[in-house]
């Protein structure tokens, strides 16, 4: 016989039913996620002061998720996200301010001395502002 069952859940409404039976482990792509974010933003307070705090290669090193410490200067504070210019291919995942986990809409701007994780297919992106289009 089968020694362990993993079910996978997408609809976490359903989890309540799940419980009742004997399934073993049941995981859900939301909590795997969540999981996720948390371990980096973990990596992130252990990192060494740098421009990249962290990378993540995924899907057979062809996404990256970078960790950006978001310094004064850069071209992308204080401008609402839903009027940057970004490069096709990515995602900006979440923003660290002050110990706090924002996931950004169109209205938040990063802010300096923020963290912003950045999901992205593209290639050599070593700063927040490699992230913009060009002009």
């Amino acid at each position: 016989g089968v020694p362990k069952i993993i079910t996978k859940v997408n609809r976490t409404d359903l989890l309540k039913v799940i419980d009742c039976t004997n399934l073993g482990s049941v995981i859900t792509p939301r909590r795997l996620v969540a999981d996720n974010i948390i371990r980096f933003v973990r990596a992130m307070e252990n990192s060494q002061a740098s421009n990249v705090e962290a990378l993540y290669r995924l899907v057979d090193n062809r996404v990256e998720t970078l960790l950006f410490h978001v310094t004064y200067d850069s071209k992308a504070v204080r401008i609402p996200l839903m009027d940057i210019k970004l490069k096709s291919g990515l995602l900006i995942a979440f923003i660290v301010r002050k110990g706090k986990l924002i996931f950004p809409g169109g209205r938040d701007l990063i802010m300096p001395d923020d963290r912003v994780a950045v999901v992205t297919t593209q290639e050599n992106i070593s700063d927040i502002d490699d992230i913009l289009l060009g002009d």
